[in-house]
Order: structure tokens, then C-alpha cells, then sequence
């Protein structure tokens, strides 16, 4: 089918494209994963619950069904996936062209609401990951995006959730998604305040949304022992020494949050239903917007901030 697109989202990842340092990236390439638009045109075989005028979102991956991982039905893992934006050509278009199984269709979204509900699905698959219930305590190590994701899903599912950045902006937005304390990790000692809130035992859960070796250790370090660690962030430089020891001598378990994630309807389903139940969390007050003619200025904006822009989520109108 061929999708209008309306919104797209903006992360690190295309920041990082922009700027020529993603190594997973070949040039030219044209930007852009986390997509919202309409149906404009569908072909004959396409089912008829798809139909013209349609608000979507779609999944950003492919799978071969070949490789191994996509033989034993983990297509998640797929060895040869190519995301929009990354292994090929993003949606920072005007129109393009898609197969209707990457396709879902939210008509009860707004389209700026449908944009993120890629990010915020990457958070909800962490929680799962970690095995997130109302008896834990869950320290989220960065409140962008992403950390939002796991934030709002871990509140939802009862945990106690203590949330870290260096930005407190970003910190009154993990209040209103549903943290009990945070923590501003430039002003406080995480780890002090760790062990404070949970009687010198650590966190049950600790789930790193950042991306750094240093934030990599301080995730193993909150952990009580026999507690639970979650990567999402993609950590350059030396890491995994250290951290695989603790995992292998039983200190903690650890999980990776990735790769892409099986379970993906399911996630965005859910996701869609938590920003129906909350409305106003996609207005211009969480997302900064900018129209196709200013894609060049927001990057050379995005790029030259000391700070993140100050938002959900950055959302390039189309």
C-alpha cells in the first residue's frame, strides 16, 4: 500500500545519522523510523480491513524468513532485518510504499499520538523484559523517549518507579507519567539514593535507557542481588567486562531489550490504548514540531543544543 506520511519521529539514532556516526548506517541515506500517516492507494490482494483514508503507523522492520533466528520463528532477531532509516531508506518522505503486515491501523489516534507510539513500545517490551510487577522497585536510568516508554509501563503495571536524567525537565515529565521519585543525577548520588529509598537492598529491577558504559555498571549496581537488568540504550566503548561477570556469578540476571521485539502488534496495541487513556500527552506542549521545510534547521538546532530539545518527542511534520 502507499502511505501519505504525516509525522515522523526523531531520535538518536537519526541525530546520529545526521552527523555521519552511525556505524550500522551506509550513505546516502534518507532518515526516519517512527512513522504516522494515511492510506492513499492499496493493491487488489490487501485485506478490507485496510481502507483508503486510514490513519497508521508502521513497524519500522523487516524479517528475511530464512536466517535462523527467523526459522525458529524469532523474526524479531531476524539476522538480515533492515530498518527504515538505518539498513535502508527511510520515511522522512513524502510517500512510501509498504507491505500491509507492517501496517496497523489507529483511527482512534491522532496522527501526531500515532508517531510515537513506536518509541513508547520499545519502553513497554523492556518492562516485559524485566518481568516488571507491583511488588518492584524499577529504577529507569534516563527519562527520554524511551525511558518514558518504560516508565509509564512499569507505573501501569504497579511497580514503584524511580526515574534518573541529568535534566529535570525531563524529570517532571517522568513524574507526570507515573514515576514516585526521581533523581537528578548531576545534583544527587543515584546510588545513595538508591539504597536510601530501598533500605540499602537496591533496586529489584534497574533498566538502562541511555547508552553509556558508565550508566551499563551503575544498572548492575543499584540491583539488589538476585535482581533483574535490562539493556536498551546501545553502549559504545568498553562494557561488557564487568558486566558479564556479575551476570555470570548470579548477582543479577541481565536481559537485552535490543533488538527489535517479538510480541510487536501486541506492544503497539497496547501503547495506542495507554495514549487513548491519556489524552493531551501528544500535544505541542510534549512534542516539538517542524514542518518538511525546516527539516534541515531542526537538525542543525537539535545539533548545536547543550541540552535534548525540550520535548516527548521531536515530530517532523510531513
Amino acid at each position: 500500500m502507499l502511505i501519505d506520511v504525516n509525522y515522523v519521529g526523531l531520535c538518536g539514532t537519526d541525530l546520529s545519522t545526521y552527523r555521519g556516526l552511525n556505524p550500522l548506517v551506509s550513505y546516502p541515506r534518507i532518515p526516519g523510523h517512527e512513522i504516522s500517516g494515511v492510506i492513499i492507494e492499496k493493491g487488489e490482494r490487501v485485506p478490507d480491513s485496510f481502507q483508503i483514508g486510514d490513519r497508521v503507523m508502521v513497524s519500522p522492520y523487516t524479517e528475511c524468513g530464512l536466517c535462523p533466528a527467523c526459522r525458529q520463528g524469532r523474526v524479531n532477531t531476524c539476522q538480515f532485518n533492515q530498518t527504515y532509516g538505518v539498513q535502508r531508506d527511510g520515511v522522512m518522505t513524502d510517500r512510501f510504499a509498504v507491505h500491509y503486515n507492517k501496517v496497523f491501523v489507529t483511527n482512534t489516534l491522532s496522527l501526531e499520538e500515532a508517531a510515537l507510539v513506536e518509541p513508547l513500545s520499545v519502553g513497554y517490551h523492556a518492562a516485559n523484559r524485566g518481568r516488571v510487577c507491583e511488588t518492584d522497585t524499577v529504577l529507569v536510568l534516563g527519562s527520554g523517549t524511551i525511558g518514558i516508554g518504560v516508565i509509564a509501563a512499569a507505573a501501569r503495571k504497579g511497580a514503584t518507579v524511580v526515574a534518573v536524567d541529568v535534566d529535570e525537565r525531563k524529570l517532571e515529565m517522568a513524574r507526570k507519567f507515573g514515576a514516585s521519585h526521581t533523581i537528578h543525577s548531576k545534583e544527587q548520588s543515584v546510588l545513595d539514593e538508591v539504597k536510601r529509598l530501598t533500605n540499602g537492598e537496591g533496586v529489584n529491577v534497574a533498566i538502562e535507557a541511555i547508552g553509556l558504559p558508565q550508566t551499563y555498571r551503575l544498572a548492575i549496581d543499584a540491583a539488589a542481588f538476585g535482581g533483574r537488568v535490562v539493556y536498551i540504550g546501545y553502549a559504545k566503548g568498553r562494557t561488557y567486562g564487568h558486566v558479564t561477570n556479575d551476570v555470570l556469578y548470579y548477582r543479577v540476571t541481565g536481559y537485552s531489550a535490543m533488538s527489535r521485539f517479538d510480541g510487536l502488534e501486541r506492544s503497539y496495541r497496547y501503547i495506542a490504548k495507554w495514549l487513548k487513556e491519556h489524552p493531551g500527552y501528544a500535544t505541542r506542549k510534549e512534542a516539538s514540531l517542524f514542518n518538511r521545510r525546516r527539516k534541515s534547521i531542526m537538525f542543525k538546532t537539535w545539533l548545536k543544543a547543550k541540552e535534548p530539545l525540550n520535548a516527548l518527542r521531536s515530530l517532523l511534520d510531513i
